[in-house]
């Protein structure tokens, strides 16, 4: 019984200086890791306060994020009205287009409408130009005719007159027939020629009046 409680104090024993030994060498690791373990400690307060940082940073990219995104979607509503409006121009460009052409059309229609026009116009003009030497040679003719018609209207009262006064004078010759035969011959072919006249004068009267209408 001695042997066995020697031989278990002698295990304790070397249990004690194992246990011992392992303290020893836990302490020692201990010293060893106490620094290591206040430099992470810095490195623990410095990766919050970066891990702080980057949440903060990240909340912020987050915020841009969300800007972006709207301003994302302003400029896709943007561009959806831009091309909206490049569609209307496109359609009002190609109706400009076609009224261009028909205006150009149009244009060269007028153009030529215009050298018609002038070519009408000049021809018109050498028209109205025979049309007034003819006016000017027609009242040019009626002045004449109607200095003609004047010098004959003065024959044709002075011939009246003068049968005014040959009436009168065959009335009174009347009682003086006999002994004024011959005398009353040559009355009577003078009186048959201002008759004549007389026809003359009203046939050229006649003519005159008639020019005078149809000018």
């Amino acid at each position: 019984a001695l042997s066995r409680s020697q031989l278990q104090k002698a295990e304790l024993e070397m249990e004690i200086n194992h246990l011992k030994r392992e303290e020893a060498s836990l302490r020692d690791a201990l010293l060893k890791l106490q620094p290591i373990n206040e430099g992470l400690g810095q490195d623990k307060i410095e990766l919050n306060r970066i891990i702080l940082q980057l949440e903060a940073e990240k909340a912020s990219l987050c915020g841009e994020k969300s800007a972006l995104e709207q301003e994302k979607s302003g400029i896709r509503e943007e561009l959806v009205r831009v091309e909206q409006e490049k569609m209307d121009l496109d359609t009002e460009k190609h109706g400009l287009n076609h009224t261009l052409e028909l205006s150009e059309l149009t244009r060269q229609q007028l153009e030529e409408e215009v050298v018609g026009l002038t070519k009408d116009k000049q021809e018109v003009i050498a028209q109205l130009n025979v049309l007034s030497r003819q006016k000017h040679a027609l009242a040019e003719e009626l002045l004449t005719v109607r200095r003609e018609w004047d010098r004959m209207q003065a024959t044709f009262d002075r011939v009246i007159k003068d049968k005014e006064i040959l009436t009168q004078e065959k009335g009174e010759l009347v009682v003086q027939v006999t002994a004024c035969e011959r005398e009353n011959r040559q009355q009577s072919e003078v009186i048959s020629a201002y008759a004549a006249d007389k026809d003359s004068l009203e046939s050229a009267l006649c003519e005159a009046q008639q020019q005078i209408r149809e000018l």
